[in-house]
């Protein structure tokens, strides 16, 4: 759905500002999904996921065209690639930062549920949700429930907490974007050689 409109919002704002909106989005989706606990149903998710697939997609593209449209024909394969590679490498680190919000607070809310059981079992427990289900499966029932209950209160915190920095880093990166990126509509001005679309390059990459 992101993909289908955004040509036409191309012409209509431009480059600039249908990147920057695709972000704003996808931040407005994620802080929407960080509202979603253990206890929630299923009514936020189903909201927040297809605002987040129309931001993503709004942005992406027109990155990806972007790129494609400063390479002259003979060298979209090339450009292709590289845009390729730089989503990996972004992918990676991206993963690398969220995992370590992720893990702090999901180790910061268990501290104070886990006093009193030894240091091996609170390793345990810190290290995972997966730790933590197989310690509580080793405690009376009632401790047992309790442990695992706390368990995915703490991931769903630690979620929430990389949901609410990501939109904040998309949300910086929509004001970037908007403040100093070069106002222009060329990627898809009538008048200028057609040079191939992310899509088309992205079919002869493969």
């Amino acid at each position: 759905m992101g993909a289908a409109v955004e040509c036409p919002l191309n012409r209509r704002v431009g480059v600039q500002g249908n990147f920057a909106t695709g972000l704003v989005i996808c931040a407005a989706g994620m802080a929407l999904m960080s509202l979603v606990g253990a206890e929630n149903g299923y009514g936020l998710l189903l909201v927040a996921l297809p605002v987040i697939g129309i931001g993503n997609a709004l942005a992406m593209f027109t990155a990806f065209n972007v790129i494609l449209d400063v390479l002259p024909a003979s060298q979209t394969a090339a450009g292709t690639a590289l845009a390729r590679t730089l989503q990996q490498v972004g992918s990676l680190f991206g993963v690398a930062v969220m995992g370590s919000v992720l893990n702090s607070a999901y180790r910061s809310e268990m501290s104070a549920r886990l006093a009193g059981l030894p240091t091996q079992v609170i390793d345990v427990a810190q290290g995972s949700v997966a730790g933590a289900a197989l310690v509580a499966s080793h405690l009376p029932a009632p401790l047992g429930v309790a442990l695992f209950g706390a368990a995915r209160d703490a991931y769903s915190t630690g979620m929430s907490d990389v949901l609410r920095v990501s939109a904040g880093l998309m949300i910086a990166a929509a004001l970037l974007i908007a403040t100093f990126m070069r106002r222009s509509r060329s990627a898809y001005d009538p008048q200028r050689e057609r040079r191939a679309s992310w899509p088309d390059a992205h079919a002869a990459a493969e």
